[in-house]
Formats: structure tokens, C-alpha cells, sequence
């Protein structure tokens, strides 16, 4: 191991230990069996490591610098997200450092680390393992330690890890775009796209039949299906639905998702609203430049960051902060849908 890259969790790996026991034989905080202490010991001597002030606990200035590690960046969601969390970090006098990765855990697992070397005051986590339904351990361990080290804020669950939840309600988003639908005379809905392991999606799903059994309507499978978050699987999902019996109204995941079906409408002969009508969630720019502009569902990005940025910051201040905060989401009507006569 190169001295100048060793970290924690490299030193808990070579002495058999967790990364908790490390940084308490690092801070003294907190008592560790005298075998372990010098089993880790060794490891901290041969490789020469030296613990950056934060993690000996020595630090007691803040660096007023908040990392924020996003999943898929170059998604008009998660993009929209940073950009309002950085006007948010700016308006607390504070600097952001972002790292981003698309699906690979042990990227993320990096990012997270070196967040933790930077020694910033706080960490923001967008998406990634944290929005998984089930959580792969290593990745569960080093998000831990990290917020057992850090005030961290997830925006999602906080999956027994102790940090801070800023949550967009995402059972409330799809009843109210269901419940929109259902006030225009829909009574055929159908849902799709949302990979079949991501939590957010999931809680869509569970929502979605709630409301077909709260107003009586028909469940169909083939009216519910799994998709990824692109254009593509928008177009390709849509395309199977309309091969069979046509729904009056269709809800897509997201606006990416939801301008694939829109294309794939289109390309089959019909029109949207007047043969079927369209729902999306987000309400990214993509809702508006399709024709017609689809009717999206979204929280307010602003009150979503300036809770993710107020709550790293207040925790890092020693402010006492709320563990778990709901953003609840709005519709933005328009011309995508009609009323059934």
C-alpha cells in the first residue's frame, strides 16, 4: 500500500478490524481491547499513516466546505438538485465540493472516502446505494462510518445509518398525479418505467395501486412496467403497452422517460392528449420542450436544497436539526392531458 493513499478503511482491512475501531484507537474516544488497539497500531506504523486532523478529532475550525456526492449528474433531476444546492451552500457562506458516478459502488465508496480526507464539514448524498431498496454491506459500512464521523444528509432513507433524512414524498407525488387524472375522467392509468431495486420507485408503485383501489379501477400488469430512467426505455416500454389493450392516460417515471413514450405515441399514429394523456415526474426542462409540454409532478428544487444544505450545515454547527424532513411535491398542469368527455 502506498503510504501517501493509505486510509482507514485500508488499515481496518489489514488488521481485521472495522473502520470504527480504527478511528477510536485514532481519537481515544472510546475503549478497544489492548490486542486490537495493537493489531491496528502496527498496521498505522508500517505504512507511516497519518490521520487527517478530522479524523483525530483535532479539528476545531471548519473548512466551510459541504461534499455532495451525486448519482448520475448529467440527469436533468440530480443536475437541477446541485445547481439549487449550490446557490443554497453559497447563501450560507459555505463552498461545495461534488463528486458524482453513475452505478459503480466502489466509485462511490471512493468519492466517499476521499470526502472524508478533504475533511469537509459535512456530506450530502444523492442517490446512489443509499436509494437502494437492499444495500450491499461494504457499501452499508463505509456510508456508517462516514456518518458516524461526519453529520451526513441523505436525501432518501436513512437505512438505519445515523444521519439525516431529507425525503421528497414520493407516495404523495403519485397520488396527486393520479388523483389529477382520475379528476379529468381517467379510469384506464397506466404506470411505468422505475427499475424493480430502487426504493423511491418502489414507493411509486405501492401508491399507484393504492389509488386504483381507493377509486375501484382495474389493476393490469401490463399497465405497470419496469423500465430505466432514459429515453430509450421510455420509447421501447411504451411501444410493448400500446401493443395491447391502450390505456386513456399513461404516468412515466420522470420527464426523460415520459418524452420516450411521448415519441413512441407519436410514431404509432396517435396524439397526445387527445388519444392518450400524459403525466411525468420532476418537472425538469424536458416537460417543457416536448410538444405539447407534459404535465409533471416535482417538489420546489429551492425548499429540496436549502433543506439538504441548511441541515449538513446546521449539524456541523452543532445546531440541533430534525433526523427526518418530507418535501412534499407539487403538479404543474398542462397541455399533455384532457378531459374525457
Amino acid at each position: 500500500m502506498d503510504r501517501k493513499r493509505i486510509s482507514i478503511y485500508e488499515i481496518a482491512k489489514e488488521a481485521g478490524v472495522s473502520p470504527a475501531t480504527v478511528s477510536r484507537v485514532i481519537n481515544q474516544t472510546a475503549k478497544v481491547s489492548e490486542e486490537k488497539r495493537q493489531r491496528v497500531l502496527k498496521v498505522i506504523d508500517q505504512y507511516g499513516f497519518k490521520p487527517n486532523a478530522l479524523a483525530k478529532g483535532l479539528s476545531n475550525s471548519r473548512s466551510r466546505v459541504l461534499g455532495i456526492l451525486s448519482a448520475w449528474v448529467d440527469s436533468p433531476f440530480y443536475g437541477r438538485v446541485i445547481s439549487e444546492c449550490e446557490r443554497a451552500t453559497n447563501e450560507r457562506d459555505y463552498t461545495l465540493m461534488m463528486f458524482s458516478f453513475s452505478s459503480d459502488p466502489e466509485q462511490e465508496r471512493r468519492h466517499l472516502e476521499k470526502m472524508y480526507e478533504q475533511c469537509v464539514d459535512a456530506v450530502i448524498i444523492l442517490g446512489g446505494s443509499m436509494d437502494g431498496i437492499v444495500i450491499d454491506e461494504k457499501s452499508l459500512s463505509i456510508i456508517n462510518y462516514v456518518a458516524e464521523t461526519i453529520p451526513t444528509v441523505v436525501m432518501g432513507r436513512s437505512q438505519g445509518i445515523p444521519c439525516y433524512e431529507v425525503r421528497i414524498d414520493e407516495a404523495g407525488a403519485m397520488e396527486t398525479a393520479m388523483e389529477y387524472l382520475i379528476s379529468l375522467g381517467h379510469r384506464e392509468i397506466a404506470f411505468l418505467g422505475g427499475l424493480e431495486n430502487i426504493y423511491s420507485s418502489l414507493e411509486k408503485r405501492l401508491a399507484y395501486q393504492r389509488v386504483l383501489r381507493k377509486y375501484g379501477l382495474e389493476f393490469r400488469e401490463e399497465w405497470m412496467q419496469y423500465g430505466d430512467y432514459n429515453f430509450e426505455d421510455g420509447f421501447r416500454v411504451m411501444k410493448k403497452v400500446l401493443r395491447g389493450k391502450r390505456p386513456t392516460a399513461v404516468i412515466g417515471i420522470n420527464d426523460i422517460f415520459t418524452a420516450g413514450m411521448m415519441q413512441a405515441i407519436r410514431e404509432e399514429g396517435l396524439r397526445v392528449p387527445e388519444d392518450i394523456s400524459v403525466v411525468g415526474f420532476d418537472n425538469t426542462y424536458i416537460s417543457r420542450i416536448v410538444s405539447p409540454p407534459a404535465a409533471s409532478v416535482a417538489c420546489d428544487y429551492k425548499e429540496l436544497a436549502r433543506k439538504l444544505v441548511g441541515t449538513a450545515v446546521d449539524a456541523a454547527e452543532g445546531r440541533k436539526v430534525p433526523a427526518s424532513q418530507l418535501v412534499q411535491a407539487i403538479l404543474h398542469a398542462r397541455c399533455s392531458c384532457r378531459r374525457l368527455d
